[in-house]
């Protein structure tokens, strides 16, 4: 039964996650991406590839991935589309991965929902691997903004001038370009910090997202040291330092880090009230970092339906979004991911004070 409540949504943020598929292989990654080699080229769907393992078919095993998860067809993906378009909410999508251009019909498929929710609703996280493969002046008047890792900027020597071409063309184009930073503890070596400011700096990249780490993904079985409240507090006092000595680029904390300034006075948590994930297989999930092993959703907690064949506004109204409206400000400044995961992995945790950081602990998963 649902709750009947009325919502101050003003938004939906989602975040889809098109493909768990990716040329890298990063230790920390959220939806614990599938490593797939630059040179394969023998692209199967996941459920054609499955089929074919059926009927003992040769799928050329030297060539090709061995899937983890099942992902939509090309019509599947825009029938999510249409049934997220079929709501009077503001929509804002950032498509990610994984890669999502590794597969190439996804840049047909972002173009399609900027003809629909315009250019300012669309972005996109990808790495810079891919857009050296398609074409950027296509990509560049179909999104708002393009999300990049910083681990496509670690490293020696000065910027490409193909690099500095696609820069420019997202300039012109009014795409801001945002590197996204996952905090760990190389940030506190200050000299390490200036390096990588300076080479945004030069690129002249508009945002830095300082990011959380989460135990999920690809590290939600193993044991990681959490920076401590203090260690966070140091490394976002350096960058905000940095932003004022160059300018640009500008410092955005994300929300699962803001509860630190805040002390817990304010909610910053949007998710299950304003932002949501998309799986690749088109379930709408609470959140984006709502990822266990395989790619898979961390449980039945945090599915919320299935787009392929509900309309948005309809999932919208599940008693599970409605509880999140009505009881998000229980632990206000509190990550619910990690709430969910320290205070003991069921429904109501989601709701109890159980950040280690708002508790100033450092322990281990």
């Amino acid at each position: 039964m649902d709750i009947n409540t009325t919502t101050n949504r003003k938004s939906i943020e989602l975040i889809w996650t098109l493909t768990h598929l990716c040329h890298k292989k990063c230790r920390f990654c959220c939806v614990d991406a599938q490593y797939i080699d630059e040179n394969c080229t023998d692209y199967h769907s996941f459920k054609e590839f499955n089929y074919n393992l059926r009927i003992g078919k040769n799928t050329n095993p030297g060539n090709i991935f061995v899937p983890k998860t099942n992902e939509l067809s090309f019509n599947e993906k825009i029938r999510v589309i249409d049934n997220i378009s079929l709501t009077n909410e503001k929509i804002r999508i950032d498509f990610s991965g994984g890669d999502p251009f590794i597969i190439p019909e996804n840049l047909k498929l972002i173009k399609y929902a900027t003809d629909i929710f315009g250019k300012k609703a669309i972005s996109v996280s990808t790495t810079l691997n891919s857009l050296y493969k398609i074409e950027i002046n296509e990509l560049s008047y179909s999104i708002a903004e393009i999300g990049l890792s910083i681990s496509d900027f670690i490293g020696d020597g000065d910027p490409s001038e193909e690099l500095l071409r696609m820069f420019d063309t997202f300039y012109k184009t009014r795409v801001k370009v945002k590197v996204h930073i996952p905090l760990t503890r190389r940030f506190l070596n200050r000299t390490y910090c200036l390096k990588i400011f300076k080479k945004l700096h030069q690129l002249k990249i508009d945002e830095i997202l300082l990011m959380r780490l989460f135990p999920v993904g690809r590290i939600y079985t193993r044991q990681f040291n959490m920076l401590t409240r203090n260690e966070h507090l140091e490394i976002m006092d350096n960058f905000f330092h940095l932003e004022t000595e160059y300018c640009l680029p500008k410092i955005i904390i994300q929300c699962a880090l803001q509860g630190i300034y805040s002390n817990g006075k304010e909610n910053s948590c949007k998710m299950g009230c304003n932002s949501f994930g998309v799986t690749a297989d088109g379930l709408l999930i609470l959140s984006a970092w709502g990822y266990g092993k395989n790619g898979k959703p961390l449980g039945s907690d945090w599915i919320i339906g299935d787009l392929k064949t509900t309309v948005i506004d309809d999932l919208l109204k599940n008693n599970k979004v409605m509880q999140f409206e009505k009881e998000g400000i229980m632990n206000n400044g509190h990550c619910k991911v990690y709430c969910w995961i320290y205070g003991g992995k069921s429904w109501y945790s989601f709701f109890n004070a159980y950040d280690p950081l708002l508790n100033d602990i450092a322990r281990k998963h």
